[in-house]
């Protein structure tokens, strides 16, 4: 039976790496902070979050080589998508109504 993590992680197909063993699929010099902020509050790329899988052992954060993988791949992936527009705000909708109602 494979055991899977609340994250995502399969604990019985890939080793667990220490955010120290994981900074060596990162560019050198990133902090392990960053690779923790990734696991936990992810990155946004185009109007959507995507996140490192990774868990807490004991007390501390472990990923995989894989799950760098996959995280990477859906970077890309999302970065090579169409742009979400962004939300227009209240001002602009004002604004608009605004032009509207003078003729513009």
């Amino acid at each position: 039976m494979k055991r899977k993590t609340s994250e995502g992680l399969d604990m019985d197909d890939e080793r667990p790496l220490t955010i120290a063993q994981a900074a060596a699929f990162y560019p050198v010099g990133t902090n392990a902070s960053t690779i923790i902020r990734h696991i936990t509050r992810g990155v946004r790329v185009r109007g959507v979050v995507v996140k490192l899988e990774g868990h807490r052992m004991g007390a501390r954060w472990v990923t995989t080589a894989e799950a760098i993988e996959r995280f990477v791949d859906r970077l890309n992936a999302r970065a090579g998508a169409d742009p979400v527009p962004p939300a227009r705000s209240r001002a602009f909708r004002r604004a608009e109504a605004f032009l509207d109602k003078i003729g513009m």
